[in-house]
């Protein structure tokens, strides 16, 4: 397992604190300053809920799979911006859809 390489890239590349985080996901803030401290978890639940916040499957978060800097804008960017008790955040966004080439198209 490389959950505490997994969170530490996380929170580096977020912005985010551990305290943060952990309530943003709805875990103990012990907890997952334990797992930033080389801890290993106890409940897989708390886990999941982590890596259900961060936007990436459990697996990819116990094996430190995930790009990270590609999955969540940073804490700068969410200026302006509300967070609601679930997770999402809510403000005006742009978003722009573009085709890739190489990629199928569905109809």
């Amino acid at each position: 397992m490389k959950l505490r390489q997994a969170l530490v890239r996380y929170l580096k590349h977020s912005g985010l604190s551990a305290s943060t985080l952990a309530e943003r996901a709805g875990v103990p803030k012990g907890t997952l300053q334990g797992w930033c401290l080389g801890k290993r978890p106890r409940n897989m639940d708390q886990v999941r809920e982590v890596a259900k916040f961060i936007g990436v499957s459990l697996d990819a978060l116990l094996f430190d799979e995930a790009d990270y800097a590609a999955l969540r804008i940073t804490t700068k960017q969410l200026e302006g911006f509300t967070v609601d008790p679930d997770g999402w955040h809510r403000g005006t966004l742009e978003v722009r859809f573009r085709h890739l080439p190489g990629q199928a198209r569905k109809n």
